[in-house]
């Protein structure tokens, strides 16, 4: 039978295939010439197949598995957006809520830089591990991990240093400049270990890790930071202002805390897979 594996392979032509002698697991699978894929065409010839694997075994559910992960960090920000602003309005009305948006749309200028990175280094480390150039493999996820941290650190020193100057980009009120002067070193305290969750987030998809990186997605938002901060609107503080620095600080240590466990866990896989 000819089939059409542009979708998987990437292979512009049809590619014929025909029962043969068996292939060993790890054959790449643009060389599996026994096999026909799901999600690819048939496009002639006739030919009797043995089902060998469904729903998230097959290959396009392996790759619908690598999406999970950044489809549940990217869906969980909205919750935490949610949780943050019934807190804001809760104990400190609007001007409050909007110290939040501004400081969550500094957020995402920092943010944006880390996701295009990575998502142009995911196929370069995915290609090497494949290739089974394993040291390769270790030395881009070092530069990727440097280079991530460089962008996250530059960030949390910009918002430490320069929180007015970030604020008057957003505002001329200078009450909610205030508000986002004294908040937003809190909110920034753990960004500069952000980058490291997202390296090691990224290296657990190349990997074909998507458990590990989807752990670590709902680590830091769903685990950690939600919980903790409803925990601390359940009960009515002595102040205004301490809920706020209470809310904040719990998201800046999930951001530290979840990267470290994030780079525990790439040592035990690269050790497990032979990259040392």
């Amino acid at each position: 039978a000819m089939v059409n594996e542009a979708s998987m392979t990437g292979e512009s032509l049809p590619v014929h295939k025909r029962a043969g002698d068996g292939l060993p697991p790890d054959t790449p699978l643009a060389e599996r010439k026994n096999m026909v894929i799901g999600g690819t065409v048939v496009t002639g010839g006739r030919a009797k197949v043995v089902v060998t694997a469904t729903g998230m075994q097959t290959e396009m559910g392996k790759i619908a598995g690598l999406g999970v992960a950044p489809f549940i960090m990217q869906s969980t920000e909205s919750l935490v957006t949610v949780v943050l602003n019934t807190g804001m309005q809760t104990y400190g009305g609007d001007l409050y809520v909007g110290s939040i948006t501004i400081i969550q749309s500094i957020m995402q200028m920092i943010v944006m830089p880390t996701q295009g990175i990575t998502q142009g280094v995911q196929p370069i480390m995915s290609y090497n591990y494949g290739a089974k150039n394993y040291s390769r493999v270790r030395k881009t996820f070092s530069l990727l991990l440097k280079v991530m941290l460089l962008v996250t650190v530059s960030g949390f020193a910009l918002a430490a240093l320069l929180p007015g100057v970030l604020a008057r980009m957003f505002t001329q009120d200078a009450e909610l400049i205030e508000i986002v002067k004294k908040m937003m070193p809190i909110f920034f305290g753990g960004i500069w270990a952000f980058g490291a969750q997202m390296a090691c987030q990224t290296t657990f998809m190349a990997l074909g890790q998507a458990k590990t990186s989807l752990f670590l997605a709902l680590l830091r938002k769903v685990i950690l930071l939600i919980p903790l901060a409803l925990k601390g609107v359940r009960y009515r503080p002595r102040s205004t202002a301490s809920v706020l620095r209470g809310n904040l600080l719990v998201y800046g240590l999930g951001g530290v805390i979840a990267p470290f466990i994030g780079i525990k866990l790439i040592d035990i896989v690269i050790s497990a897979v032979g990259l040392v």
